[in-house]
């Protein structure tokens, strides 16, 4: 049996339909999926869709406006011939069809459910809910919003219905002259790349895959293994991931020595991370680089051990993250952390400053801090502890510290910028 589309548009509702053979679409006809309907394809041949005279359009534009292919164990290319909206809704009609070549089968009575929709605005919303929820389009380092990186389309191709998965390589054709890439992203579309949500970590792994010719606005050679051959995709400017997940950072002092440790997971591209210290929180010096992972899948650990002595104060230190094109990412908190004091001495920091200042003591005592006129403009308690004044309404200038600790009395200048 053959199902023959020619010559005519055909709406599709909530309703199942099953073909036994094929379904041919001729000479430009648009099938239209609609209304979180179900067109279902019973036969796993790679031709159970076939297009004949001048081709044919399946649309989905919604996540559940499906094409379900029962595609079982086989292997080959199966071409989904994706299009826009047809003009009559408001559409350009643009063919955007998409590939799954099958290389390694997966098991009998397996069926994808495909769908492919374009956003209704520039941040990628609405996000996909079906068969994973996607949360966020946040990536880089630091953690950012970088939908304006991202086409305005999601590509669903569901397997959860498979117990073994199969192996295969993908193409995803966009519409350039659509919204799809224009409005307000900011994307270079010659930098576009595949990237998926992963199910496992609710999170875009920072793996990349394939390269985009920007003649035929196709994306192809787009890896999709079985071990982690996730439902949703997008393309995504590669100079700006959708990831690399920085979970934290922490330090810790042993015996006057710092140790910094931090995690990531789903690296991209990750040349080294590069270590600066600082003492005063304004001048930084370079003191390590700790090679990176490039790419890689999960979380990842590091760690670097300042050796350096140091005996009275504070320092602190700062992570980045730099990829094999020489671009650099600050993580988004500077660290620091209390080092072996062996004087009762306060330290104050930073200062020159800004808006604020650190007080460090070991006991308690009392700061009064001076203008130039000799007036007193601060008069407060100090406690065993980092004590933290804020100083943005005063006028930029010189100003002395007086800090009083028992019977010893501290005067250092400091100068607010």
């Amino acid at each position: 049996m053959k199902i023959i589309i020619s010559t005519l548009i055909i709406l599709i509702f909530p309703i199942l339909v099953s073909s036994q053979e094929r379904l041919i679409l001729n000479d430009n006809v648009f099938l239209i999926i609609s209304n979180n309907a179900k067109v279902v394809l019973d036969n796993s041949n790679p031709n159970a869709i076939t297009l004949a005279g001048t081709g044919g359009n399946i649309v989905s534009e919604g996540e559940r406006n499906q094409l379900v292919w029962e595609i079982s164990n086989s292997t080959g290319n199966y071409i989904i011939p994706w299009t826009t909206k047809p003009i009559v809704q408001g559409g350009n009609g643009v063919k955007i069809p998409m590939e799954m070549n099958i290389t390694s089968a997966g098991n009998a009575g397996g069926t994808f459910n495909f769908s492919t929709y374009e956003t209704a605005t520039d941040a990628n919303t609405a996000y996909p809910t079906f068969p994973t929820a996607v949360t966020t389009m946040n990536g880089g380092s630091p953690d950012a919003d970088q939908s304006l990186m991202v086409v305005d389309r999601f590509w669903i191709l569901d397997n959860t219905t498979y117990t073994t998965i199969p192996d295969a390589t993908l193409s995803f054709t966009y519409d350039d002259a659509a919204n799809e890439i224009a409005g307000a992203n900011t994307l270079t579309e010659a930098n576009l790349q595949a990237q998926r949500w992963s199910i496992a970590n609710t999170s875009w792994e920072g793996l990349l895959f394939g390269a985009t010719n920007t003649a035929t606005n196709i994306t192809s050679g787009v890896s999709a293994p079985a071990a982690d051959f996730w439902p949703v995709w997008v393309l995504v400017d590669q100079t700006v991931p959708l990831p690399v997940n920085f979970l934290g950072q922490e330090i810790s002092n042993k015996e006057c020595n710092n140790n910094i440790s931090w995690k990531v997971s789903n690296e991209t591209n990750c040349d080294y991370y590069e270590i600066s210290r600082s003492f005063d929180g304004n001048k930084w010096e370079e003191i390590a680089i700790i090679s990176g992972s490039g790419t890689s899948i999960g979380v990842i650990d590091y760690e670097y051990n300042d050796f350096t002595h140091f005996t009275n104060g504070l320092v602190y230190y700062q992570i980045n993250q730099v990829d094999f094109n020489g671009k650099k990412y600050a993580f988004e908190k500077i660290i620091s952390e209390s080092v072996c004091s062996e004087s009762e001495d306060p330290i104050i920091f930073p200062n020159p400053t800004k808006g604020s200042i650190n007080i460090k003591t070991i006991k308690e005592g009392e700061l009064k801090l001076y203008d130039v006129t000799g007036r007193i403009v601060l008069n407060e308690i100090l406690l065993p502890t980092v004590n933290t004044f804020e100083l943005s309404n005063f006028s930029k200038g010189i100003y002395t510290s007086h800090i009083k600790l028992g019977l010893k009395e501290y005067i250092q200048k400091i100068l607010i910028d």
